[in-house]
């Protein structure tokens, strides 16, 4: 056991939240992604953009045993591999632990080859002129899962991940369904955006089988 109560281990990787379902008996708390609408149109056009991003996951009144404290430190050196730029904080401080990540993800109108195993796609929307906004898995996300299905059976990246979008867009609209919108729940509803951050999240239910997303109108 570590003297430390509380271990920062700083890591070169993007998508830090792909840790957030990683862990056995561990479920991921939203994704937090912030984003402009001016980030939105400009993916759209082609033209790649990378977005900050927060997380956190953990387990409360847990036993942090030695096996369980040799996963964790697998699953670090492992995202080193996939996810480049990204702060890890590990606290095994209280009853249990905690992993805050913060870092960068992408922006981009087409599925990207290479690089973090999650990413925000942009595409045409269902009405004419509109953005289809949802959180999507790259290229190296086959990858991604089976390296850490190597560490552990039980730890696999979910494909779909619950995610909170900061979206600010002044004079834009945002058309969203069967998620919440600044805490309150949501059917189907337009919203005016701002220069104000707008918070759109999707999290269980249908969300764990389907990606998570909203409409911008033209």
């Amino acid at each position: 056991m570590e003297n430390e109560f509380k271990k920062k281990i700083s890591l070169r990787s993007a998508l830090g939240f792909g840790c957030a379902a990683l862990l056995a008996a561990c479920q991921a708390k939203e994704i937090e992604i912030k984003l402009s609408t001016e980030d939105l149109r400009t993916a759209a056009n082609g033209e790649a953009v990378q977005v900050s991003f927060e997380a956190a996951v953990g387990e409360r009144y847990t036993t942090v045993d030695d096996e369980k404290r040799e996963d964790i430190e697998k699953v670090t050196l492992a995202l080193e591999k996939f996810l480049p730029n990204a702060d890890i904080e590990v606290d095994f401080s209280g009853d249990g632990y905690t992993i805050e990540i913060e870092g960068e993800l992408t922006v981009s109108n087409a599925k990207p080859p290479t690089g973090a195993p999650y990413f925000v796609s942009v595409v045409g929307g269902p009405l004419e002129g509109s953005l289809l906004i949802t959180l999507e898995t790259s290229g190296t996300y086959l990858e991604f899962a089976k390296e850490f299905k190597t560490i552990n059976a039980m730890l696999k990246p979910d494909e779909f991940q619950p995610v909170e979008f900061k979206l600010k867009g002044d004079g834009d609209i945002a058309l969203v369904a069967g998620g919440y919108v600044d805490g309150r729940p949501i059917n189907f509803k337009a919203y005016d955006l701002s220069s104000k951050r707008t918070n759109i999240s999707f999290s269980d239910g249908i969300w764990k089988k389907a990606a998570a997303g909203f409409v911008l109108l033209p």
